[in-house]
């Protein structure tokens, strides 16, 4: 395997921050861009949308599911990735095969995918539901939960045990979480939102959906050795075929959103009719693309510290960003400093505590750390990998990550 030079493995780090934080900020500014509408809007859906977007034929694109498919095609294109890097594995598998004696070993066929690609689509559409009630930052921060729900599913499903400094982890990990919705709660609520609550529910929910994506991946996944941008291409391509279905029968159910739950043909019309949402989904692809071309190639080449501090880095930027932007360009599309802010970033600090001690970068004095090879061996979903008998967790990573390492 070449080895990468440190000028290399900077550039990476750096396209891996840059593009996740720009990922997770575009996707929330979709929400709060409006588009135009074909729906024949009642007087007071009219003045409502006068108030919002300063049209009354125009509406704010609260569409949590058409963005979802969003996400899979940006995660579908690194399918090409692994097409490109097909011919090169291929021959030195031949290679390894012919010098031991063995069998060329069989690529994963396609249809392994389909499962992850169902917890994915309900983990990332219910983490989008979510999103749509709370700020970037806090949600960002909130998908930290994945930590706890892997943990229990990976003792539950897979049987793993895992030691007491995990567990404290986990519990440091969720005071921080805490600390976090609690801080949104008194923060949010007092300014007119209500939803906030459910926001985060829902939030914390779509990682028990991610968590069991990881459980299903090692159990179906792991044993092909499928390379990383074959996992992440396969369940975009996969994601794309469910999502359509899924976005026509919640076309066929009656809602809020122009008279259906989800009205895709709006969506694609309020597309083609806002060059400002065009702009958030250009960029929203791309950062998709990009940040996990950058993840599958760094993906196993980076100590727990790195990640540790990659993922502290990449909150931090978007929370950042977010009070940049309220401050100096639009309140719409941004957040000040709130009487509770304190809150949120103790709860941060937890988490980054929680991952710290989780990584046994810093350890408690009396527990043991002794443990037999844990070897990585499967899935990282959202910046969070399972470990052989350990579960790795990141601060809240995206919802576009998907890296598959093999031991």
């Amino acid at each position: 395997m070449v080895q990468m030079s440190s000028t290399q493995k900077c550039l990476l780090i750096a396209g891996f921050l840059i593009t996740g934080s720009i990922n997770t900020v575009t996707k929330k500014w979709q929400f709060q861009s409006c588009g135009p509408s074909t729906y024949d809007f009642s007087p007071s859906e009219k003045a409502d949308n006068m108030k919002n977007c300063g049209k009354e034929d125009w509406k704010i694109f609260k569409k949590p599911w058409t963005q979802n498919i969003q996400m899979f095609f940006g995660e579908a294109l690194v399918f090409g990735v692994f097409l490109a890097r097909r011919p090169g594995r291929a021959r030195e598998a031949r290679e390894v095969a012919l010098e031991n004696g063995g069998e060329v070993p069989r690529q994963a066929p396609f249809y392994i995918f389909l499962l992850p690609a169902c917890c994915d689509i309900l983990g990332t559409g219910v983490g989008g539901v979510g999103m749509l009630f709370i700020s970037a930052s806090v949600w960002q921060m909130m998908r930290g939960s994945l930590m706890v729900f892997a943990a229990i599913w990976s003792t539950i499903f897979l049987g793993k045990r895992l030691p007491l400094y995990n567990w404290i982890a986990v519990g440091v990990s969720s005071v921080g979480l805490l600390a976090i919705g609690v801080s949104a709660i008194l923060d949010e609520s007092g300014s007119g939102s209500s939803n906030v609550p459910l926001g985060i529910l829902l939030t914390v929910t779509s990682q028990a959906f991610a968590a069991a994506q990881m459980v299903v991946e090692e159990i179906f996944v792991k044993g092909h050795g499928a390379p990383p941008e074959q996992v992440v291409g396969s369940e975009g391509l996969w994601g794309i075929i469910l999502m359509i279905g899924v976005l026509l029968v919640m076309g066929n159910i009656k809602g809020s959103d122009s008279g259906a739950y989800e009205n895709a043909g709006e969506s694609v019309h309020m597309l083609a009719g806002s060059s400002q949402l065009d702009i958030f989904v250009f960029f929203y692809l791309i950062s998709i693309s990009f940040f996990n071309f950058f993840g599958v190639t760094i993906a196993g080449k980076l100590s727990a510290v790195h990640r540790t501090i990659n993922d502290a880095m990449r909150t931090m930027i978007i929370w950042s960003v977010e009070i940049f932007v309220g401050y100096c360009i639009s309140e719409d599309y941004g957040t000040k400093w709130q009487p509770h802010t304190y809150m949120q970033l103790l709860g941060f600090a937890l988490l980054v505590l929680g991952n710290l001690l989780k990584s046994a970068i810093i350890k408690i004095p009396g527990i043991s750390y002794e443990e037999d090879a844990p070897k990585p061996l499967t899935v990282s979903t959202a910046g969070v990998s399972l470990m052989e008998d350990n579960t790795e967790q990141s601060l809240g990573g995206t919802d576009t990550t998907r890296r598959l390492t093999v031991a």
